[in-house]
């Protein structure tokens, strides 16, 4: 999992490892496991561990940038539209309108990409595989426990990581599907 920074560069589709996700690394890869297993631990279910924690941090960052952005602003625009009434210079009607417009956009923008949500569901989805794969580390849990070793352990450790990984991207899908059927779904305007 630990790549150098050549590799990196090579492929940009994979995000630099959190620390946790390193510390993690660090205690699966001197496994003895056969290549193929060793392959599925660190490419596939680490990887996937990585990609989500790597996701979550992203989507914190978006919804803290776009709600400190909204707060702020909404903070704001009162004293700049008292600034305004007081002066009664057009600049201050500029500047107020653009706070406004600003406030807007940004509370549409969070509340449109969904920001906070993404960033529980994968945090959640992070913290789920990470934690099965901390207990496969250390053979504990009713999975894992009575394994003698971390190769007789795996096929417990693939069906789990298999069904976190497909349980996330159901949620991920119903999720997104639910917002675009609320997108779609409009009442119809009547007249009266």
């Amino acid at each position: 999992m630990v790549r150098s920074e050549r590799e990196r560069r090579a492929d940009r589709s994979t995000p630099e490892a959190s620390a946790e996700v390193e510390r993690l690394a660090a205690v699966l890869e001197p496994l003895d496991l056969s290549e193929e297993r060793r392959a599925a631990l660190l490419g596939r279910y680490l990887a996937y561990a990585n990609w989500l924690d790597h996701a979550a941090r992203r989507a914190q960052r978006t919804h803290y940038a776009l709600r400190t952005t909204a707060l702020v602003g909404g903070i704001l625009l009162p004293a700049v539209a008292g600034l305004d009434a007081a002066t009664g210079g057009a600049a201050w009607r500029w500047v107020t309108a653009g706070i406004g417009v600003v406030v807007g956009a940004t509370a549409a923008l969070d509340g449109f990409l969904s920001a906070r949500g993404r960033w529980l569901h994968y945090r959640s989805a992070a913290e789920a595989l990470q934690a099965e794969l901390w207990h496969y580390a250390l053979l504990h849990g009713k999975r894992y426990e009575t394994a003698a070793t971390h190769a007789a352990a795996f096929p417990a450790l693939a069906t789990a990581c298999e069904q976190l990984i497909a349980a996330e991207v159901a949620g991920y899908l119903a999720d997104a599907t639910q917002e675009k059927a609320l997108t779609v779904e409009q009442p119809a305007v009547t007249g009266g």
